[in-house]
């Protein structure tokens, strides 16, 4: 429908005790210069039906059939409420009368004000409601998120579309932009240009889902919170995806079997495959979010002991990421909007907000307000001993020196700044100048890394603890290393990064259709996919093992001990090297034709080669414990399997070596719930599940592994109380109140 008044066609329904008001409302529309359509015409087709409804209209048993039947001929629909008649009235949910916007004009007792109100009516946008809704909605979730860039339009069309919904809605009567869209639109529009110049096959999709909400047009009443409170309703039901959460799988699982007496094979099965997975080491924030609060980026100490994380209203809060636990909360800003980072043992925190740069303690004291920093920070890295401050200020970094007095020892302009660091060797930054990619140490005013950049219209990176860099370009990963330089790493994304994190030989990448990736450094395979019960990851920390995921609303931690690889089996393991073992109860060897043979106490069974995974092969090692044994092959294979105590044996575990390289030695970590595998000489723990037969073992391995943090209303909706009491499942909290 035009947004000009003048070229609209009008088209009015009214019953015939209603006819001098729609002579009202077309008087003002010919006022308007609109063009009047008779309904009495069935050919003709408008811009904007007006339908009168009233108590009148609703006691002619004819109206509502013929009103529908004019409204589909229109471009856009608009009831208008002439008394005290409800729009539940119109017909059922989900009939186009009742739900679309109405006018209200119940109120208004003179012609006079009718006009009025009619006149405003005919000039709104009213095709344009929906969009400007859901671009409301989507604004405000930007200004709650402390106007991160994660969630800016990104795609340079639908920029230039919320610029022209909002031109076209700025002499609305009824919904005017406010400030907040204002500038989320044009920091959008900036955001998508930019990325625009080097963007080769799609579009980066960022930010949350977002619902229009309808709303009545009720005296120009937006209805803006309702719209917030149904994009954060949406936002909690995709933050935890029951089909994608192996934990929450095996919990139902087990609830079915222990509670109602479900204890079949397949309860069995489907709580083998479900402990066989990796489950997030705890949820922070859950709690928050369901009281309107939210959180940003996240940092783990080099203890992995604390985790800190941006919250909503200027907030640090510290958690225990190993519980899920809050510890404190900090005020260290007055806006939502702030940049930190924190030295390896979380004992000095740097903040930079709008007012400046400022140090704070692990009790949250301000103790120090940095002159000379740079306007405008967006990143920062902090020395291990907190007396060096790295900044980010557009395309420009400078080094602070936070026990002398004046401005930065270093600073300097690039093309564009990728990632700052604090690794082993120092402060870091990761540029590009012209056609080279950087890695800068601003205390030498030096280059450690210097190396031709592949052609490449999308950029993204990440430093590692040990000055390894990755590079994302167009897709593709690049990793590099002082003493190295750049080669591909043989892996690709699905669709351009949203985050990206280095851990001593992991990647971490998150992207919108592939979720949150681990990808082995050295080989560059694919290790696994970790929080897979979040939607929308766009900040990403790895320390020690664990790696913090954040979506904007809540994080989760994960753990990379059973998917990633390590020199050195864990201490305690049980491992065998030959085709032949033996435990208490179980041995296990292959025949010199490779045949596998096991038996134990309650029975035996043999092995043929050629099935194992399905593929013909041979095998390389075998290990035995209890009442279990395991298998590998030439060609990376693992099976597992556990003897029941009806003689039967049941495969408890399938496994493959990241690499395709042999198995060359295997066993079970001391508490038998991970199998221990050395592969291509680096060695593997993915869970095995062993003990998980029957209920009491399956109850037992579950309690040892449920994650911290579960929501209330998840465990309140699935869990009768005494279950959860007896598995130890405990609820989130928020983080307590900012000091």
């Amino acid at each position: 429908m035009s947004s000009d008044p003048t070229t609209r066609r009008v088209i009015i329904a009214s019953c015939d005790a209603d006819a001098p008001l729609a002579r009202e409302a077309s008087e003002a529309a010919l006022q308007l210069g609109c063009s009047v359509v008779s309904p009495d015409d069935p050919m003709q087709e408008a811009d904007l039906c007006l339908i009168l409804m009233s108590q009148n209209a609703l006691a002619d048993k004819d109206f509502l059939s013929r009103a529908r039947t004019l409204a589909a001929s229109a471009a856009a629909l608009i009831p208008a409420r002439m008394d005290d008649v409800a729009p539940e009235l119109a017909g059922a949910p989900g009939d186009r009368i009742r739900e679309v916007n109405w006018a209200d004009f119940s109120s208004l007792e003179t012609a006079e004000e009718r006009s009025k109100r009619w006149r405003a009516v005919l000039s709104s946008n009213v095709d344009l409601y929906d969009a400007f809704y859901a671009l409301d909605a989507r604004a405000s979730c930007w200004d709650d998120a402390g106007r991160d860039k994660g969630h800016l339009l990104v795609d340079p069309a639908q920029a230039r579309e919320a610029q022209e919904l909002l031109l076209s809605m700025r002499d609305d009567p009824f919904n005017v932009p406010d400030a907040t869209m204002e500038a989320f639109v044009a920091e959008s529009s900036r955001h998508a240009r930019r990325l625009q110049r080097r963007r080769w096959f799609q579009y980066l999709r960022v930010g949350a889902a977002v619902v229009a909400v309808g709303a009545a047009i009720y005296a120009g009443n937006a209805l803006i919170s309702r719209q917030i409170e149904a994009t954060r309703s949406l936002l909690q039901e995709l933050a935890l995806s029951e089909k994608d959460d192996p934990a929450l799988f095996t919990l139902k699982a087990l609830c079915n079997a222990d509670v109602y007496g479900a204890q079949t094979d397949a309860t069995a099965r489907d709580t083998l495959t479900g402990l066989s997975e990796n489950w997030d080491v705890a949820r922070l924030g859950w709690a928050d979010l369901q009281e309107g609060g939210w959180q940003g980026e996240a940092i783990l100490t080099n203890d992995a002991n604390t985790c800190l994380v941006r919250g909503a209203g200027g907030t640090l809060q510290r958690w225990n990421p190993q519980t899920a636990k809050p510890l404190s909360t900090w005020q260290v800003s007055n806006g939502d909007s702030f940049v930190f980072d924190a030295t390896e043992d979380g004992a000095v925190v740097a903040v930079a907000d709008g007012d400046g740069v400022a140090l704070y303690d692990k009790t949250g004291a301000r103790t120090a307000t940095i002159e000379g920093a740079p306007a405008s920070v967006s990143a920062l890295a902090l020395s291990e001993d907190a007396s060096q401050l790295l900044c980010q200020s557009g395309d420009a970094i400078a080094l602070l020196e936070l026990d002398e007095e004046g401005g930065p020892s270093f600073s300097s302009q690039f093309d564009e700044v990728l990632a700052l660091r604090r690794t082993e060797r120092g402060l870091r930054a990761l540029v590009v100048a012209g056609d080279r990619l950087q890695l800068i140490d601003p205390t030498s005013d030096s280059s450690v890394l210097d190396a031709a950049l592949p052609e490449a219209q999308m950029l993204s990176g990440a430093i590692g603890p040990q000055d390894t860099v990755v590079v994302c370009a167009d897709g593709a990963l690049i990793v590099g290393t002082p003493e190295t330089g750049l080669d591909n790493l043989g892996a690709t994304t699905y669709d351009l990064p949203r985050a990206l994190a280095l851990g001593d030989e992991v990647l971490v990448v998150a992207t919108e259709q592939a979720g949150v990736q681990v990808v082995d450094l050295p080989s560059g395979a694919p290790l696994g996919t970790i929080a897979t019960s979040m939607v929308g990851t766009c900040y990403l920390d790895v320390s020690n093992e664990l790696v913090a995921s954040g979506n904007g609303w809540t994080t989760t931690i994960c753990s990379l001990e059973p998917i990633a690889p390590r020199d050195e089996p864990p201490a305690g393991a049980h491992v065998c090297t030959d085709l032949s073992d033996t435990s208490d109860l179980v041995s296990v060897s292959v025949s010199a034709d490779g045949d596998l043979a096991a038996a134990c106490e309650e029975g035996a069974c043999s092995l043929d080669a050629s099935g194992v995974m399905g593929e013909p092969t041979s095998f390389s090692a075998v290990a035995a414990a209890e009442g279990s044994f395991a298998a590998g092959t030439e060609s990376g294979q693992v099976v597992a399997y556990t003897f029941t105590s009806a003689g039967t044996f049941v495969q408890t575990r399938a496994w493959e070596s990241p690499t395709g390289e042999p198995i060359t030695a295997l066993g079970w970590t001391d508490d038998l719930q991970r199998l221990v595998v050395e592969s291509g000489g680096r060695w593997w723990t993915p869970y095995s599940n062993s003990l998980a037969l029957g209920i009491d073992g399956i109850r037992d391995t579950v309690r040892a592994r449920v994650p911290a943090g579960w929501g209330e209303e998840t465990l309140s909706f699935y869990f009768p109380e005494d279950f959860v009491a007896s598995m130890g499942l405990t609820a989130s909290v928020p983080a307590p109140q900012a000091k």
